[in-house]
This record gives C-alpha cells, sequence and structure tokens, in this order.
C-alpha cells in the first residue's frame, strides 16, 4: 500500500469516534425541533416530517422498506462538510438499493443552506443528492433529539454531525454523534 494511502487510512481511524448504542425506551411525542431537550431519550420509531428548500414533502413513514439514514448537520460543521464526499458516494454506490439518505439542516438563519443547496444542484450529479430540509422551517416535526433547546429557541446541535440510521421497518437501529464510525457502512449494508 502506497505510503499516502497508509496515512490516510490511519488517520481516519484515529479520527472516528466508537459507535453509539440506541437507547430503548417509551417514544416521545412527535414535537416542534425546538422544543426538543439536550439528552431526550432515543425513539424506537423516529418520526420526521417537513419539506426540503424545493418543496417536496418528507415523510420518515413513507419510507418504510427502505434503510434510511438521517443526518444532523450545519453549514458552519467542517467535520459535516467533509463528510459530504463519502456520503455521495456511498448513495451512488447502492443506487437501486433501498436506501436512502435524508439531512436535517440546523443553521440559525436559512440563507447558508439555501446557498448550499443551490451550489449542490449545479455541481453534484442528481444520483448524488438527498433531500435535505432546514430544521427551523414551519412544519418541520420530529421526536429525534436535534440538539440543545428550549421552546422557542434556536437548535444549537450539541454534537455534529448526528447520525441515525432506521431499518426498513421503521426502528432505530443505530445512532452517533460527532465524526461518524467507520463501521456505519457495514451496519447499513447488513439492513439493506
Amino acid at each position: 500500500m502506497p505510503f499516502k494511502a497508509l496515512f490516510g487510512s490511519v488517520c481516519l481511524a484515529l479520527m472516528l469516534s466508537p459507535l453509539a448504542a440506541a437507547p430503548t425506551g417509551p417514544a416521545p411525542q412527535l414535537v416542534n425541533v425546538k422544543a426538543v431537550e439536550a439528552g431526550a431519550p432515543l425513539p424506537d420509531r423516529p418520526e420526521l416530517v417537513g419539506k426540503t428548500e424545493t418543496g417536496q414533502a418528507i415523510d420518515l413513514s413513507a419510507l418504510r422498506g427502505q434503510v434510511v439514514m438521517v443526518l444532523v448537520w450545519s453549514t458552519n460543521c467542517p467535520v459535516c462538510l467533509n463528510k459530504m464526499p463519502e456520503l455521495r458516494a456511498n448513495l451512488a454506490g447502492w443506487a437501486g438499493q433501498s436506501f436512502q439518505i435524508i439531512s436535517i439542516n440546523t443553521d440559525q438563519q436559512r440563507e447558508p443552506l439555501q446557498q448550499w443547496e443551490a451550489a449542490r444542484r449545479i455541481t453534484v450529479q442528481a444520483s448524488q443528492q438527498w433531500p435535505s430540509i432546514w430544521a427551523h422551517s414551519a412544519g418541520f416535526k420530529t421526536n429525534l433529539p436535534l440538539g440543545n433547546s428550549t421552546a422557542g429557541e434556536p437548535v444549537t446541535a450539541s454534537h455534529l454531525p448526528t447520525l441515525y440510521v432506521i431499518d426498513r421497518q421503521g426502528k432505530l437501529r443505530l445512532h452517533a454523534m460527532g465524526r461518524m464510525p467507520a463501521d456505519v457502512w457495514d451496519t447499513i449494508a447488513d439492513l439493506l
């Protein structure tokens, strides 16, 4: 293996955090993201509804039968932006399979997401794009904890990116915060 590839592999392995197990318990009610408290229990069956910047309606329950990765991110999160090529490559690699990515942007203002989306539509192939929802948009609701907030206050994710993987039956199978664990793709492959 060339030194550059070996060095990159070692650096990647050192940067990855261990997998966090998803606790079980009663699912919280479907709530607006602004009311979700830090440390809220993870739902067994996640719910998520909203609209993308292009007006596409998203309802997680309509995606039953698919493995869904929900990525919580921000345009000012370097780790999040660094992971985008990896996400695009895996989405394209599993084209034709029952796999979907949905991202939830937690920027305080909508403009950075709109600019990012406009650039992505121009520079990224359609097969490597996924729906992205702004967490502060009207009608967005989820029972997934997205970060620290109090009622009426902006969401500030405590550990970006935050990742959830939901199986074909709509059950939460993986939750990770911070750098994406190396074996997340193995988990998704096993669920496919």
